[in-house]
């Protein structure tokens, strides 16, 4: 593995570069970084924790993004999958890593429109509570509902957008459980579906795709 801290430029730079010397090409990036160092609201928070969240989770997001997909671009096209957050469309309990997350689905159908063209797809997940660390103190919290319990959706979600003849589907539509949602644009003109959410004996569930015209052979 090769560290490096995504908010920074230089060091976006030396990952590319590394990568792309022990591989010679890069097929799809997966934007997972993320960071909340506050539960702070809108009147409280402080520029230092606004920076911290928002240097990362979304400047960071994009400049790696425009690094490798110009090495996508060369080789033919790629794949870009970023993660979001239900906090993206909520904003119920962290509202600056909220705002944050929003800045990622907007960025996502911006990138998979002008980069449709170079054949690289551009979609985004936003999954709702997950049990790890980084969620420890929302997972707590007695009026929340843990994610566990739709793990194995989610995992399809990324398989869909990873290697295989995903581009190819007519229409697909997958099941979530909680509020895990897929969103944005990609290879030749994929658009968002987000179908219905209901509730369902006291949890969420939800279906999540997107539709796409008909490919072409080749």
């Amino acid at each position: 593995p090769i560290a490096a801290h995504v908010a920074k430029a230089e060091e976006i730079k030396n990952l590319v570069a590394k990568t792309m010397e022990a591989f010679g090409r890069i097929d799809i990036l997966v934007n997972n970084a993320a960071t909340n160092p506050t539960m702070d609201q809108a009147l409280t928070v402080d520029e230092r924790a606004w920076d911290a969240i928002m240097n990362l989770n979304l400047k960071g997001l994009f400049f790696l993004s425009q690094a490798v997909a110009r090495i996508m671009k060369e080789k033919g096209g790629g794949k870009i999958i970023n993660v979001s957050s239900i906090a993206g469309i909520s904003p119920d309990l962290l509202p600056i890593y909220s705002i944050s997350k929003a800045g990622v689905i907007m960025a996502t159908k911006v990138m998979a429109q002008q980069w449709a063209p170079y054949k690289i797809r551009v979609n985004a997940i936003a999954p709702g509570l997950t049990r790890t660390k980084f969620a420890e103190a929302l997972w707590n919290n007695p009026d929340g509902d843990g994610g566990s319990h739709y793990l194995s959706g989610f995992r399809r979600l990324f398989l869909h957008n990873g290697p295989g003849d995903s581009n190819r589907r007519r229409k697909d539509d997958l099941g979530v459980r909680d509020q895990g949602k897929a969103c944005g644009k990609g290879l030749e003109g994929f658009s968002p579906c987000l179908l219905s959410m209901k509730r369902m004996q006291g949890k969420f569930t939800g279906r999540a795709g997107w539709s796409s015209p008909q490919m072409g052979s080749g």
